[in-house]
């Protein structure tokens, strides 16, 4: 479920929604699939589902629907963060792209954190684990 979380906001998003899932367990009942429909997205409903599958969770017992939302919340805890500040706010397809790069180097997932600054005329500003690292070209101060 990590795996659809590329920025800050996707992961306050999602933590929402398991939130707001876990409040409703008990009143489920066979209705599973109208409640997730309800919550998620359909990607975010499939991830979901495989990550019950991978973990051998059955997604129709409370318990074990208690306790995977419970670690995928930790998982996603879990996650480093990266700060990324642009000089714009990009596009969806964007953020993509560039989370790719960044997980790629990375060799794990990593949620971005991601600031814009108008002082940047091009490149960007990252900040990951404690290092920082500039690839941009600033406009000098007035």
């Amino acid at each position: 479920m990590v795996s659809n979380i590329l920025t800050t906001e996707d992961s306050i998003r999602i933590k929402n929604k398991l939130t707001t899932l876990k409040s409703v367990i008990f009143n489920i009942g066979e209705d599973l699939e109208k409640t997730l429909d309800k919550i998620f997205s359909n990607q975010e409903k499939e991830s979901f589902k495989e990550f019950f599958a991978n973990n051998s969770l059955k997604l129709t017992n409370n318990s074990d629907l208690n306790l995977g939302i419970e670690k995928i919340l930790e998982e996603i805890e879990k996650t480093p963060t990266a700060v990324l500040t642009l000089a714009y706010v990009p596009s969806v397809y964007s953020v993509k792209k560039i989370s790719g790069l960044i997980n790629e180097s990375a060799k794990q997932p990593i949620i971005l954190n991601i600031n814009t600054n108008p002082r940047i005329l091009g490149g960007a500003l990252i900040e990951y684990q404690g290092k920082f690292e500039d690839y941009s070209l600033v406009a000098p101060k007035k």
